[in-house]
């Protein structure tokens, strides 16, 4: 393939911090017209090839028709993960998040760009459309959800536990060792509910680990959620929380926007942080008032975890008529399909449906 091209495109581009409101095609016209033209034409004639793949050995290899000559490659997807994690040992950055700016300083073969960008307009933005996107139901027993989540990367097995006044995430099996996380619930993270149509209402209150039901006027029964089971229900941005207790059951619908809302201002407020890149580990130490977090996420082991799982697989690619058909078995599992329609209106959403 020829791609002599790309030295006739030419690149003005500022960074903007209101980048990510963009949308790739928005991105590449800022970068360059031509560049931006080129994509635009490359997409358009992703309906006339026809191809054929098969992964083995972590390399893929196959024939690519445009309509005149077909042209043979093979891809060695796992040297090029090797270079990609030589790469990622000479990347260092440092960037601190405070009142919602996140900037650094990225150095890359020792070039260093600096940069800052607010994050709290497209996180509101996207989790305001996350949770009204919501739509599952979840058993819970004594006060914790069960998890057992197999993945392509392991299996990830533990609790979710809301009952002792905080939430305790306990994953005693991840592909990345155990895994314990917590933070306190303050002290307004009551959810109230009405009993039917008695009139009267009662609460669950998380910072209190309680579920306070009248009984009559003037007299209310504490439980502790450690001894309630029940499910909780997300649908169209609507929370609905069942209890079954020793005085019968309990149902409550919430809305879950506004806690959205919240979790904007509290990091605006109360969130800092400060995040650092180098020999191949990401790291991070974030404040809150319910504590502090630190934890690091190893790059290189990651990458170098997709090599193994990418070197066990197998498996295979059409692609004709506009229409691209991917079935991976093995450790790395997928099987799927999609248009070139579908990238096309990959391209023209926001950078920050994203993130």
């Amino acid at each position: 393939m020829n791609l002599d091209f790309l030295s006739d495109i030419e690149v003005d581009f500022d960074f903007d911090t209101e980048l990510l409101e963009s949308s790739a095609q928005d991105l590449l016209s800022d970068i360059s017209p031509d560049l931006a033209e080129t994509v635009d034409d490359f997409v358009d004639s992703l309906d006339d090839w026809q191809a054929t793949a098969a992964l083995t050995d972590g390399t893929i290899s196959g024939t690519l028709s445009t309509g005149g000559d077909a042209l043979s490659f093979d891809v060695e997807l796992i040297s090029l993960l090797d270079e990609l994690i030589e790469l990622s040992n000479s990347i260092s950055g440092n960037a601190t998040l405070e009142g919602g700016l996140f900037g650094g300083s990225l150095t890359i073969d020792g070039e260093t760009q600096t940069g800052s960008v607010n994050v709290l307009p497209f996180l509101e933005s996207n989790l305001n459309s996350f949770v009204n996107s919501l739509d599952f139901t979840a058993e819970f027993e004594n006060g914790q959800f069960a998890i057992n989540a197999p993945t392509g990367l392991g299996d990830f097995v533990g609790t979710l536990n809301f009952a002792e006044g905080d939430l305790a995430l306990d994953l005693t099996t991840t592909p990345f060792g155990p895994l314990a996380l917590s933070f306190t619930f303050p002290e307004n993270a009551i959810i109230p509910f009405d009993l039917g149509t008695t009139g009267a209402s009662g609460a669950v209150n998380l910072n209190t680990g309680q579920v306070e039901i009248p009984i009559f006027p003037g007299f209310s029964a504490e439980i502790p959620l450690s001894a309630i089971s029940g499910s909780l229900g997300v649908d169209d941005g609507i929370g609905a929380l069942s209890l079954n207790t020793s005085f019968g059951s309990v149902a409550t619908e919430f809305e879950i926007g506004p806690l959205a809302s919240e979790l904007v201002e509290f990091i605006e407020e109360d969130v800092t942080g400060e995040f650092a890149l180098g020999d191949g580990d990401a790291s991070a130490l974030v404040s809150t008032p319910f504590g502090t977090f630190e934890g690091t996420l190893p790059v290189v082991e990651l990458a170098q975890l997709a090599m193994t799982l990418l070197g066990q697989s197998t498996g295979s690619l059409t692609l004709a008529d506009g229409v691209a058909n991917v079935a991976f078995s093995g450790p790395a599992q997928f099987d799927g399909s999609g248009s070139v329609a579908d990238l096309d209106n990959l391209l023209s959403q926001p950078l920050a449906t994203f993130f």
